[in-house]
């Protein structure tokens, strides 16, 4: 089981253009708005603040992907 993260914030063009990659590749994901208080909180977790970043959460390992792209995010899924 995963969980695919994107975190981002509202306006980042960047955010917006990978989050429509994503949508438009089948990838399921929820965003994490590093505006919010609880989103830094959490990105400052994985020790990133500058977005777009990708967390994906594998069973025993969370995998962090900066300023990615849908490939890398497509290619770290197709090792699960």
């Amino acid at each position: 089981m995963f969980e695919v993260l994107l975190f981002r914030r509202p306006d980042c063009v960047k955010c917006d253009i990978l989050a429509k990659d994503m949508e438009n590749s089948g990838i399921y994901f929820e965003e994490v708005d590093v505006s919010t208080p609880d989103g830094l909180a959490e990105a400052v977790y994985y020790e990133k603040v500058d977005v777009p970043f990708v967390v994906i959460r594998k069973m025993s390992r969370d995998v962090v992907i900066v300023d990615p792209e849908v490939e890398d995010i497509e290619a770290e899924l197709g090792s699960i």
